[in-house]
């Protein structure tokens, strides 16, 4: 297939280290949230929540609570 999507699922790779001196801008920010905001979930469910750190404090404190599915 040479559909374009399927060329860049075909290239894609995982970050292994961050530069935490870039910050990703309001406008890149805007457009992956309404993309997490319209992912299709089963039966329109939309089970999940997002939670955007932007401060360092509060990637600081979000380091310090554990790491398991909260039940709401």
């Amino acid at each position: 297939m040479t559909h374009p999507i399927i060329t860049d699922l075909k290239s894609r790779y995982t970050t292994k280290r961050y530069d935490t001196s870039k910050r990703v801008s309001q406008e890149d920010l805007a457009v992956v949230t309404e993309a997490m905001r319209l992912s299709a979930s089963s039966i329109n469910s939309q089970p999940w929540k997002f939670i955007v750190l932007e401060s360092n404090e509060a990637k600081t404190r979000a380091g310090s609570v554990p790491h398991y599915p909260v039940c709401a």
